[in-house]
């Protein structure tokens, strides 16, 4: 027979359990970056003992509806559920199944732990009283030609589950007010197609040359741009006199996803005819609205007889605002 104070006694250590549990306060924030959407989770211990967590022991789960109304193929709001167990690890969500890569598109959430002042996010964390960790997540759109630009917004509803730790979150991602578009690209060929004792600027400068074998023409790496974005090409030449040579700068518009690649329109091919002394060029253009990748190059054809130095290549990004028809 169960002894008759066994009841109390367990009401009191339960008691004590309650009043011993740590408490947690959680805050939270939420912004884009680029096509990513991101939120920082602080959990801040209110408790007098200090609390360990074991990131393998973290759980999130989350679900929304999200869209884009800036993508064409993403205006129409799509529902999203996925689950994140353990820091450093990521869950990939499909959102929109299609076998064509234009329709297709995943989310991918990852979790990683910020002021871990470099420590193994995989070891035991201890929480001080009154001290707090910010868990930093990211749902990353992948899409070849929105996912770098453009984030899913909408509205995700989070569980956390994380050892003593349990909190529901709402976050809120909106449209960006200003596209962060990509820096200045300064393109300089390789060494070994440099001139180091003729140039605009140091150290040295692309050389072609129309009788040379493997001189007459130069393409540099391929340069990632956002869809329907406006640039300006800049660079220097300098033409030798007596070049019969045609002298060539040519932009060639690409589509690189992930199951095919094609040559799109768009682009230019512009002949370059002052000889002598150095040259600036500019042009200003936009990308198709399906372009993912630029290419440029220089040549020399129709003639054996010419050379062309190039230098101070640059491909400056343009603000839609001043470039728009």
């Amino acid at each position: 027979m169960a002894h008759p104070a066994l009841p109390i006694m367990l009401a009191v250590l339960l008691l004590l359990a309650q009043q011993q549990s740590p408490a947690f306060r959680v805050r939270s924030s939420a912004w884009t970056e680029g096509g990513t959407c991101v939120a920082d989770i602080e959990l801040l211990n209110d408790s007098a003992a200090p609390v360990e967590l074991n990131p393998e022991e973290l759980t999130i789960t989350y679900r929304g509806v999200v869209s884009n109304s800036a993508c064409k193929a993403h205006t129409v709001p799509a529902r999203v559920e996925g689950r994140v167990n353990g820091i450093g690890r990521a869950a990939h969500v499909l959102v929109r199944a299609s076998d064509c890569d234009r329709e297709r598109c995943v989310e991918t959430a990852s979790v990683e732990l910020l002021g871990a002042d470099g420590r193994d996010q995989r070891r035991i964390v201890s929480v001080a009283p009154g001290e707090g960790i910010i868990l930093r997540i990211r749902f990353q759109h992948e899409h070849f030609l929105f996912g770098r630009y453009d984030p899913l917004i909408g509205q995700r509803e989070l569980l956390l589950s994380w050892g003593p730790v349990f909190a529901k979150l709402r976050l809120v991602h909106e449209q960006p007010q200003s596209f962060q578009g990509a820096g200045e690209i300064n393109l300089e060929p390789s060494p070994s197609r440099q001139d180091p004792t003729f140039y605009s600027s140091a150290p040295g400068s692309l050389y072609l040359a129309a009788d040379i074998p493997g001189y007459q023409y130069y393409r540099f790496a391929d340069v990632p741009v956002r869809y329907g974005s406006y640039w300006l090409l800049r660079f220097r030449y300098a033409i030798a006199l007596g070049t019969t040579a045609s002298c060539r700068v040519r932009i060639v518009e690409y589509q690189d996803a992930p199951r095919y690649w094609r040559r799109l329109g768009g682009g230019f091919d512009c002949e370059l005819v002052r000889q002598g002394g150095w040259v600036t060029f500019e042009r200003r253009f936009r990308v198709g609205p399906e372009t993912t990748t630029l290419a440029l190059d220089f040549r020399l054809t129709g003639s054996d007889v010419g050379e062309m130095w190039v230098d101070d290549v640059q491909l400056i990004p343009l603000p839609l605002a001043k470039t728009s028809p």
